[in-house]
């Protein structure tokens, strides 16, 4: 990984400055994810340039020790802990972190994120208010495990934002970016997306409150993309960095539900999704968000 962040920075150039780097409040929600909370924890106190954040780790009822963790923890910034006695979704977990958050930026973090260039998060913030979109989001990186093509440096593009394609006449969220080398030309252009993933995902807390925060009743899918499409309808524009750059371990969670049962959630969430904004979806304000 050390080598794929001097490649990068070196291709990238040194990070933004801005006269003020604003205070921002780190929202993870987890559910026994003490070893992704371990290398979270690793990332964000010895591979992220940010002086001024706080971290807030909603757990939903975890039983493999990830309370001990966080209470143990030492890190350069302050820890803060809400916990649950059940598994909340998503929507409501987040809502609970960002209701407790001190600063004006939140930033909803999935635990099984790593941060790795440590100018990630400086680049985050400047593309928020450079770009005044309103929410930006991380290009995510994973192992190349997880893809067909193989690079020298093993790791591929995992996310470059969200949009919409026809899946059986149907509008459905897909990956941008998906397979694409992390060096390639797209690296260090921004693209405003139809939507973009909470794994990594940046707004200002006064704009999430507008929106009405994540919604209710989806399970850990498609409540990001429904917030996008708050955000969009209400005249904002969601941005995907093509500068800030971290690791997301995302098979390691999915592993931990049968396949069956995934599906299942996946087709709720699609369902909840298409009955809030189907109609919508087809519209050029929503749906043909400018590459």
């Amino acid at each position: 990984m050390d080598t794929l962040a001097t490649a990068l920075r070196a291709r990238l150039g040194p990070p933004p400055q801005l006269r003020r780097w604003p205070p921002v409040t780190v929202v993870v929600a987890n559910r026994n994810g003490r070893e992704h909370l371990r290398r979270l924890l690793d990332g964000l106190a010895r591979r992220t340039d940010y002086g001024n954040l706080e971290l807030i780790v909603v757990d939903n009822g975890s039983s493999d020790g990830s309370l001990e963790l966080l209470h143990r923890a030492e890190a350069p910034f302050p820890i803060s802990v809400v916990a649950n006695s059940r598994n909340l979704s998503f929507s409501e977990a987040c809502n609970q972190g960002a209701a407790k958050a001190e600063a004006d930026l939140l930033l909803f973090l999935n635990n099984d994120v790593e941060p790795f260039e440590p100018g990630w998060l400086r680049e985050l913030v400047a593309c928020l208010h450079t770009t005044q979109a309103g929410a930006v989001a991380a290009t995510l990186l994973c192992r190349d495990e997880e893809h067909e093509r193989k690079f020298a440096h093993g790791f591929g593009v995992q996310h470059r934002g969200l949009e919409f394609a026809d899946e059986d006449g149907e509008l459905v969220p897909k990956l941008r970016g998906w397979e694409d080398d992390p060096l390639d030309a797209a690296l260090g252009e921004d693209a405003e997306c139809d939507a973009i993933a909470a794994a990594c995902l940046l707004i200002r807390r006064a704009t999430f409150a507008e929106v009405g925060d994540f919604s209710p009743g989806y399970f850990y899918g498609c409540e990001d993309v429904d917030l996008c499409l708050k955000l969009r309808e209400a005249g904002l524009r969601v941005t995907c960095s093509g500068r800030s750059i971290a690791i997301h371990h995302p098979a390691s969670t999915r592993r931990t539900v049968h396949f069956a049962k995934a599906r299942a959630r996946k087709l709720a969430n699609l369902g909840l999704l298409h009955k809030r904004w189907g109609v919508r979806l087809d519209t050029p304000s929503v749906s043909q968000a400018p590459h």
